[in-house]
Parts: structure tokens; C-alpha cells; sequence
């Protein structure tokens, strides 16, 4: 038996344990770091461990910290079965899908933020374009 440790062993967020045991690996949670900007950058790094190799997803509770990389791992390959009980099956959906929103908004801001510093920079250049020579 091999436990490894891919989230929340720094922190107490991030939730993502790797229990390999009898041939099958078992990931227990896969959760999203919380906490601030510079715990964004983490949620998008690689697992550590290949998610197509994973048996079976062992969610212990609908909290995003625990569920909140599923999406993720799932597009990176993992094909295995989600074990859970069905009133987290129904949270987490709901958590997930609140996430995904709040996600979205921060994108579309971030958006907004980089094109209105684009504009002052194009309007500084404008205006040195117009300087008299000397």
C-alpha cells in the first residue's frame, strides 16, 4: 500500500490524496486551492500523477476544496468511476456549477482590467507620436 499526498499537505485546501493499493489507485478528493490570488496559478498545475491511471475517485464530501478539480482531472484524461454518496452527488453539482460562474466573472474583469490598461497605453503612445522635436 502507497499513499502520496498531491494537495492540501502545505495547506488546508486543495484536498487530493493518491492511495495505491491490491493493482488499483484510488484518488481520495480532488479538491480546488482556495485562498487568494496566488493560489490560482496551483489549481491549473499539473496533478502529479497521470489521471488516466486513477480506478476510481473516492469523493468524501461535496466542499469545493474536496470536489473543486474534478472538471479538471476529468479533462485531462480521468475515466474512472466517482465514488460518493448521492446527496454529494447533488452538492457538488451545485458547487461546482456556483464556481464555474464565479470563475467566469473574475475572467470577464480580468478581461475588462487588461484592455482598459491597453487603452491608457495607447493613448500615452498617441500622445508622445505628438510631441514637438527639438
Amino acid at each position: 500500500m502507497k499513499l502520496s499526498f498531491h494537495g492540501a499537505d502545505q495547506g488546508v485546501t486543495g484536498s487530493c490524496h493518491l492511495l495505491e493499493c491490491a493493482g488499483k489507485r484510488i484518488l481520495i478528493d480532488c479538491g480546488l486551492y482556495q485562498g487568494g490570488r496566488e493560489l490560482d496559478a496551483e489549481n491549473s498545475e499539473p496533478f502529479g500523477f497521470d489521471p488516466a491511471s486513477i480506478d476510481f475517485l473516492l469523493l468524501t464530501h461535496a466542499h469545493l476544496d474536496h470536489c473543486g478539480r474534478i472538471p479538471l482531472l476529468v479533462k485531462r484524461g480521468f475515466k474512472g468511476e466517482i465514488i460518493t454518496t448521492a446527496a454529494s452527488v447533488e452538492l457538488a453539482r451545485l458547487v461546482m456549477l456556483d464556481s464555474a460562474g464565479l470563475q467566469e466573472e473574475e475572467a470577464r474583469y480580468q478581461l475588462r482590467k487588461a484592455s482598459r490598461r491597453s487603452k491608457a497605453k495607447q493613448s500615452i503612445l498617441l500622445r508622445l507620436r505628438h510631441c514637438i522635436q527639438y
